[in-house]
C-alpha cells in the first residue's frame, strides 16, 4: 500500500481573496504533479482532503486527472496544525492507495508520525508529493519518494 500526501498548490493569499483559492501556477502545479502520480500507477479508492478551499480544488483536479471514479472525503484532522493521530490510525486500517491533499505543518508531521523517524528533510513546497509505502498491513511506513511538480511539467 503507498501514500501519496500532496500540499496543495500554490494559492491567492488572502489579502486578495479571503477564501485562498488556488492560483493559474497552483492548478499547474497540481496537473503537473497529477502526471507523477498516474506514472506510479495510482490505483486508489479514496482522496482525502482538507476542507479548506485549495485544497479541495487541488484533490477535485488530482480527481478529474488520476482516479475520476476516487471520492474526495473532506476531514478536519487534515488542516494544517491538526494532531496526525487520527488520520493515522484510519490510514492503518486500509488496504488500497491513498491520496492526502493538505498543508503544511501537517504533511511532515504525519510523515514522522507514519515513519517514526525525523520529517523529511527537504522543503515541500506548494505542489510536491510524499510518497510512503508499506509492504503489508503490518508493516513500517517508509518514505519512498519525494516528487515535486516540476519534475512533471509540459
Amino acid at each position: 500500500m503507498r501514500i501519496f500526501l500532496v500540499r496543495h498548490g500554490d494559492y491567492v493569499h488572502e489579502e486578495i481573496d479571503a477564501s485562498q483559492p488556488l492560483s493559474d501556477q497552483g492548478k499547474e502545479e497540481i496537473r503537473a504533479i497529477s502526471c507523477y502520480l498516474n506514472e506510479r500507477g495510482l490505483s486508489a479508492a479514496e482522496l482525502w482532503s482538507s476542507p479548506k478551499t485549495r485544497a479541495i480544488q487541488s484533490a477535485t483536479i488530482i480527481q478529474e486527472q488520476v482516479c475520476p471514479s476516487c471520492a474526495i472525503r473532506q476531514r478536519e484532522d487534515l488542516m494544517p496544525n491538526a494532531d496526525p493521530c487520527s488520520a493515522a490510525a484510519e490510514i492503518g486500517a486500509l488496504d488500497n492507495d491513498l491520496v492526502v491533499v493538505s498543508h503544511l505543518p501537517f504533511i511532515p508531521s504525519l510523515v514522522q508520525y507514519l515513519t517514526r523517524r525525523d520529517a523529511p528533510a527537504a522543503k515541500i513546497s506548494t505542489g510536491m508529493a510524499v510518497c510512503l509505502e508499506r509492504p503489508g498491513k503490518f508493516s513500517e511506513w517508509c518514505l519512498v519518494e519525494i516528487a515535486s511538480p516540476d519534475d512533471y511539467r509540459k
